[in-house]
This record gives structure tokens, C-alpha cells and sequence, in this order.
């Protein structure tokens, strides 16, 4: 009986001590498995861009979401995008540019009287010692988009009729691309230095990163444009550049440096002759109108360099690679339709980043391979550049 009742107390005992084992075990499992999914948690909620497959378009930096397209991209293309997402968070302010409401645009007043003969005139002025009437015509309003002031030490005014049409002719060939109800009025402030040492030390009261060598820069939230005159030739060409930055930030908003620095590089070089302005080949990328290869680096390198890099000894490649896709883009209609649409888009949402290689993926047909590969073959069949003509 005895031998019995030990193997009972033996057999509970076990039980017992199993049983709570396993209790202590499931514990630590349960406990284990908690801290995993609150650890996975905070990982996903510290790294939201970080999904595979996801195609983040455009990057609002007011509710750190992407915006989603339907398609998804491949695994190259995704950490190409969350690489230029990072970038984006990191190099990314926006200071918007002072905007002006669109204007009608003075016109001048017709004004007729008669002679002592009885003949009639026409002319622009009102005379007090002969009685004028105001003609009156229907004509349609012309609206005023586009201001340009320039200040700083005195010009020729020669030299300031020739920049001023130059400029001009710009915002017009860049308001074209987009639908006129996305437009608004730029300002374009431009101050030009004769002297140095005046263009130092007025540089240095806006920005330290202004280069020792800068013959110019631009300061968007006073839609200001700055330039060092050494001589006429190369003032006119860096003033058009940085008044192209001021008149880009003016329309479209915060585009992407490659975009930016492509359609400043590009306008630059534009000439104007009565009504018909011409774009030729920049000859810092070109030479007897044949495009310097050497200097192009590959779309995905130029779409996801940092800020950083846009500074280190690969500047003037990502300089040469993005005109070069500007006169590229500009070179046909359909290619300059969708410039258009990409602008516009940018025209729409003037403070949110496009991340460029999604954004291609998803509009360009056959996303940025196909692009590639059609710049490729229009470098190597443009032999001489054609000269832009508007």
C-alpha cells in the first residue's frame, strides 16, 4: 500500500514540477515574443520609406508620407528611391518665394483731335491746348505675369535692354510648358556688381556658401538674383542663369537640383534676334556643337546625388549630365510634353519633393531605363547639335 501511495506523491510530484515548467517556460516564450513585436513596432514606425516595392512619388515633408503610385517598381529601383528619399530629408528646406497677384497689363491710351484744317489725328499723348478725346477700343486684357528689376551698380543701357529681353524670353519659354492657370506672377530682383569686393562682402551677408571664385548666385526668398560683372559676354550669361533660378522657384516651386541646375545651364546660352530667340549647345559641355561624353554620368547616379556630392569633384559631370538632359528633353515634342507634365506636376504641389526615379518609372514610357537608353543613342547620333529655336 505504502509503495503504492510513493508512486502516486512520485507521479504528482512530476506532474507538478512539469507543469510548472512548462508555465515558466510559455512565460518567457510570451514575454520574448512581446518584445519582438514591440521592437518590430518601433522599427517600422522610426522607418516608414524603408518598403519594398513601394513607389514613392512624391515626398511631403509637412507629413513625412509618400505619395503611392499604383505600379510598383523592382528592388534596384526601390533603394535607388529610398536613397533619394533620404537625401531628400536631410538636404531639404522650403522656403517658398514671395508671390505677387497676376496684374493686367497697363496699356497705352489712343488719343484723336483735329487740327486747324480739319484734320484728324491720332496719338498716345493729350494736349491741353487743343481738345483731345480718349479712343476707346475693345481690346483684350493682357495679364502681367512677369516683373524684372535691375539694381546694383550702374549699366549700360544697351547692356540692360539686351539682359532684360533675354530674361523675359525665358520665363515665356519656361510659362509655356505648363497650363496658364497653374502660373504665377514672378519677380525677378537682379543686382549686378562692377566691383569684387562690394560682391563679397554683399554675398556674405546672405550666404557662407557662396564659392570664392562664384561669379553669382541666387536667393530664393527674395526672389534676388546677384552676378559679378567682369565682362559684358559672361555677366549676361550668369545673370540669365541665376534670374532662371529665382523665375523656377517663382513657377514651379522646389524642383530637384538636377532639374534646376539643367534648365539654368540650358537657358543661359539663349540669344534673341527681333522676336525669335535661339538656345545653342552650352560650349562648357559641348564642343564645335558635339556633346562632351566624357563628362555624363549614368541617370541613376545624377538622380540620387546628395547635396554633398553636388560639391565634390563630380559637380561639373552632374552640371554636364543635366543639361544635357534638358536639350535632350527639349530636342523633341514628345520628350518637351513631358518636361511639361513634370513641371506642371511640380507647378501643382510648389512644396513637396518629387522623387524623380519613381516618378519616371511611373510616367516616362518604359521608366528610367528607357530614358537612358534614348539619351544614350541621341548622344551618339548628335553628331551637331541643332539650335533650339522659339
Amino acid at each position: 500500500m505504502f509503495k503504492n501511495l510513493f508512486k502516486l506523491i512520485l507521479l504528482f510530484s512530476l506532474s507538478t514540477i512539469l507543469a510548472y515548467s512548462i508555465f515558466l517556460h510559455k512565460t518567457e516564450l510570451l514575454v520574448a515574443w512581446e518584445q519582438l513585436i514591440a521592437k518590430l513596432q518601433s522599427h517600422m514606425i522610426s522607418q516608414p520609406a524603408q518598403q519594398s516595392n513601394l513607389s514613392a512619388v512624391v515626398y511631403s515633408p509637412n507629413n513625412q508620407q509618400s505619395t503611392t503610385k499604383a505600379k510598383a517598381i523592382s528592388d534596384d529601383t526601390s533603394e535607388l528611391a529610398e536613397k533619394e528619399l533620404s537625401q531628400n530629408q536631410q538636404d531639404f528646406q522650403c522656403t517658398t518665394t514671395p508671390l505677387e497677384k497676376v496684374t493686367v497689363k497697363k496699356q497705352a491710351q489712343i488719343y484723336t483731335w483735329k487740327d486747324d484744317n480739319g484734320k484728324i489725328h491720332f496719338g498716345d499723348s493729350s494736349f491741353q491746348q487743343v481738345a483731345t478725346q480718349q479712343v476707346h477700343l475693345k481690346r483684350r486684357k493682357e495679364l502681367e505675369y512677369f516683373n524684372l528689376k535691375i539694381s546694383g551698380n550702374e549699366q549700360s543701357t544697351q547692356f540692360n535692354d539686351r539682359l532684360s529681353t533675354r530674361i523675359n524670353k525665358t520665363y515665356l519659354l519656361l510659362s509655356n510648358l505648363i497650363p496658364e492657370d497653374k502660373l504665377e506672377k514672378v519677380t525677378v530682383d537682379l543686382k549686378i556688381f562692377n566691383n569684387f569686393n562690394e560682391y563679397r562682402r554683399y554675398s556674405k551677408q546672405f550666404s557662407k556658401t557662396v564659392g570664392r571664385n562664384s561669379n553669382g548666385f541666387y536667393i530664393m526668398r527674395y526672389n534676388q538674383a546677384v552676378v559679378f560683372k567682369r565682362n559684358d559676354f559672361h555677366a549676361g550669361q550668369v545673370a540669365l542663369h541665376e534670374s532662371t533660378h529665382v523665375i523656377n522657384a517663382g513657377i514651379f516651386g522646389y524642383i530637384p537640383r538636377w532639374l534646376n541646375e539643367g534648365i539654368a545651364e540650358y537657358t543661359e546660352n539663349m540669344t534673341v534676334t527681333g522676336q525669335v530667340a535661339e538656345i545653342h549647345p552650352n560650349t562648357s559641355w559641348s564642343k564645335r556643337s558635339r556633346i562632351k561624353t566624357k563628362r555624363m554620368v549614368s541617370f541613376n547616379e545624377l538622380f540620387s546625388a546628395k547635396q554633398s556630392e553636388w560639391n565634390s569633384s563630380k559637380r561639373l559631370s552632374y552640371y554636364a549630365t543635366s543639361w544635357a538632359l534638358i536639350y535632350f528633353l527639349m530636342d523633341s515634342e514628345e520628350n518637351s510634353q513631358w518636361l511639361g507634365n513634370l513641371l506642371t506636376e511640380k507647378a501643382s504641389k510648389r512644396c513637396q519633393r518629387i522623387i524623380t526615379r519613381a516618378y519616371i518609372d511611373n510616367l516616362y514610357p518604359g521608366g528610367v531605363y528607357n530614358l537612358q537608353q534614348r539619351f544614350n543613342k541621341w548622344l551618339r547620333s548628335a553628331s551637331n547639335l541643332s539650335i533650339h529655336r522659339y
